[in-house]
């Protein structure tokens, strides 16, 4: 079974049709413009000297006219971005997907919608693909938080047969029977499988697990600040449901929306996935993430690695952080 691999957005270059303006440069270059139009010499230096002047009005409609340029540059790059997948977002991204004939499920985030629709291709095949089975998954129920499909190479099923493992993004992860059902009957149509395949579907195994960390932090610093932002960031890489209430205490100001859709290193994706891994390097980087301030951050849970397996995904049941001031 063939397996497909979405395209990190994220990494992307700059886009090279986005010309950041500079209101610096716009004004001298129409001083210039202005300048190189006159011909008569004694004009051209008096101009010239007007414009040295910042309370002169021909300054002043000069900086007007530039103004004017810096916001048609920002709507040409608003624009550009919204023709990207990579940049667009919200109904210009509802718009760009339904291209592909795909439309947001209730509850989906951008990050989602655009995931989905990377997979789309996917699905013009009947669902042989990995990536068609989990195209067509994610879009039999709007509570398919994630999708995983598994052939006889995983040893989970015998020749024949394909796997595909569901997680809920309602509650632990545990999938109810309406969504394993909805996902079965979009999975089992004969206009979307193999007739040699024998699907099945089930929930994932859920791997509970709890962070707690005790920071040794240094005498005079902000204590109750610190521990918000840890908390914030630990949280948010977990994908707790209070991940968002976290990130406002600790200073982060935007939509909820706005922050599930956030680049990897800043909380947006999370291993709250089918097969996503707790790894420790992770969780400590985000407890000592201020070097200043924090002398260390030892980690009381988890022990170990939480590796729920091909079949599972894991479930944060609590974040703690605690401290003590260390000379």
């Amino acid at each position: 079974m063939s397996r497909f691999v979405a395209i990190d957005l994220a990494q992307l270059p700059p886009i090279d049709a986005v010309v950041p303006p500079d209101a610096e440069l716009i004004v001298a270059q129409r001083k210039l413009t202005l300048l190189a139009l006159i011909a008569d010499p004694a004009l051209r230096a008096e101009v010239q000297a007007v414009l040295r002047l910042e309370s002169e009005p021909l300054v002043k409609q000069n900086e007007v006219g530039a103004i004017r340029e810096l916001i048609h540059f920002q709507r040409v790059n608003e624009a550009v971005r919204a023709e990207m997948l990579a940049t667009t977002s919200g109904n210009n991204l509802d718009n760009m997907v339904a291209r592909l004939n795909v439309q947001r499920m209730p509850g989906e985030s951008d990050a989602e919608l655009k995931y989905r629709y990377q997979l789309k291709p996917e699905a013009f095949s009947v669902a042989g693909p990995a990536g068609a089975y989990e195209f067509h998954a994610r879009s039999a129920h709007p509570d398919v938080l994630d999708a995983a499909c598994y052939g006889p190479e995983s040893g989970l099923v015998t020749p024949g047969q394909t796997l595909t493992v569901i997680l809920s993004r309602l509650g632990d992860g545990t999938p109810s029977r309406e969504i394993t059902d909805a996902v079965y009957a979009r999975l089992s149509h004969e206009d979307t499988v193999p007739d040699t395949d024998q699907v099945l579907v089930r929930g994932a195994v859920i791997t509970p697990y709890a962070i707690r960390y005790r920071l040794q932090v240094r005498p005079g610093a902000d204590v109750s600040l610190i521990v918000k932002q840890a908390r914030a960031r630990l949280t948010a890489y977990a994908a707790t449901d209070d991940a968002y209430v976290a990130a406002v205490d600790a200073g982060y100001v935007g939509t909820e929306a706005q922050f599930r859709n956030l680049p990897p290193e800043d909380g947006g994706i999370n291993p709250r996935r089918v097969g996503g891994i707790i790894a420790l390097s992770a969780i400590d980087g985000a407890a000592h993430q201020d070097r200043i301030n924090v002398v260390r951050a030892p980690r009381i849970s988890p022990a170990a690695e939480v590796n729920p397996g091909l079949d599972g995904a894991v479930w944060c049941t609590s974040v703690a952080v605690e401290y003590e001031v260390v000379a």
